[in-house]
């Protein structure tokens, strides 16, 4: 079976804290978004693969949203720093 294609709409969560493991230098505020489940290649190494239930792609459509969450996000973070 190929994987399918789901449209989704995202409720919240837009925004995650990154992960500890990643090397991002003298940055103490790392955060990422993410746009897509799962990968659309199927490489064999890939640990990708174990971590959703299905091979299906959901992409949320909904990047009004996205854009809203980050922007306030970022504007939240400047108020903090200054």
């Amino acid at each position: 079976m190929s994987p399918k294609l789901i449209l989704a709409k995202k409720k919240s969560d837009y925004i995650y804290d990154g992960s500890q493991f990643v090397q991002e230098g003298d940055e103490t505020d790392y955060f990422y978004t993410a746009l897509m489940l799962n990968c659309l290649y199927d490489c064999s190494y890939c640990y990708l693969q174990g971590m959703f239930s299905s091979a299906n792609l959901v992409l949320f459509a909904n990047l009004d949203d996205y854009f809203t969450s980050v922007i306030n996000f970022l504007s939240e973070r400047e108020d903090t720093h200054k």
